[in-house]
């Protein structure tokens, strides 16, 4: 079974934990990096100081972020010709309606509230059909 790269964009400790143990609950292979602000994502992303830029299977986004907000991250990953096919899920605890529409003006994904469960994550990787590709199944 193939471990999985997964970007984690998250700056709250809660939620990097919550979000651990959801993927741990489903035995999802794996890896698990985490950024805990903006600035560190879109460094891991298209590389940084002679480091190879990582690939992720998917992002995991918060839109509330110290030093470069989500939407600009998104922005940014969009733009990037190395970056813009790759998935990215919001996670958010903002019910904002304005900040889900420019989400959705910029390409995201799916969208997953706050606090994150089993069953919101799994809806996500559904409609992503990445949800067969964490299990180490064949799509």
């Amino acid at each position: 079974m193939d471990i999985q790269k997964v970007l984690l964009v998250e700056d709250n400790p809660d939620d990097v934990e919550l979000t651990r143990r959801v993927f741990k609950q489903q035995n999802a292979p794996i890896e698990l990096t985490v950024a805990q602000d903006g600035e560190v994502a879109l460094k891991l992303l298209h590389g940084n100081n002679g480091h190879d830029p990582i690939s992720p299977a998917f992002l995991l986004l918060d839109l509330n972020l110290p030093k470069v907000n989500g939407l600009e991250v998104l922005r940014q990953i969009r733009a990037h010709p190395e970056t813009h096919r790759t998935p990215v899920i919001i996670i958010t605890g903002n019910p904002d309606d304005e900040a889900f529409l420019e989400g959705c003006s910029l390409g995201v994904d799916a969208y997953v509230r706050k606090p994150i469960d089993r069953g919101q994550m799994d809806a996500a990787l559904r409609q992503l059909k990445l949800s067969s590709m964490l299990m180490g199944e064949l799509p």
